[in-house]
């Protein structure tokens, strides 16, 4: 079974890496790509890349809680996915990608 597919039939990820520190780790990347809402981790590579369109938790009890809204309201889940979704399609956009090289590298012109 191929990654999308099984995304496909999940109602959320849910990354709880906690000592593991990565960039922006492609399964967070996959699953917005396929439309599932993300649940991380406050840490890492995660704020940065779900900004907004994924669900930043500090503990297990938070996480729990999160999981649990998703399970329980569409309407909030399927905002969430639609987030996920839409930040992961801006993300990819070359244009954007340029842009965002360009301006992080301006400061370093000699």
């Amino acid at each position: 079974m191929e990654s999308a597919d099984f995304l496909s039939r999940c109602h959320c990820l849910f990354a709880a890496c906690h000592h593991d520190v990565e960039n922006w780790p492609r399964i967070g990347l996959e699953a917005m790509a396929t439309g599932v809402p993300v649940v991380a981790d406050d840490s890492g590579g995660w704020p940065d890349m779900l900004n907004g369109a994924g669900l930043l938790v500090g503990n297990e009890a938070e996480a729990v809680e999160v999981i649990r809204k998703l399970a329980t309201n569409d309407v909030f889940r399927l905002d969430m996915a639609d987030r996920a979704r839409a930040r992961v399609e801006r993300i990819t956009n070359l244009t954007w990608l340029a842009s965002e090289w360009e301006s992080a590298m301006h400061g370093f012109e000699t």
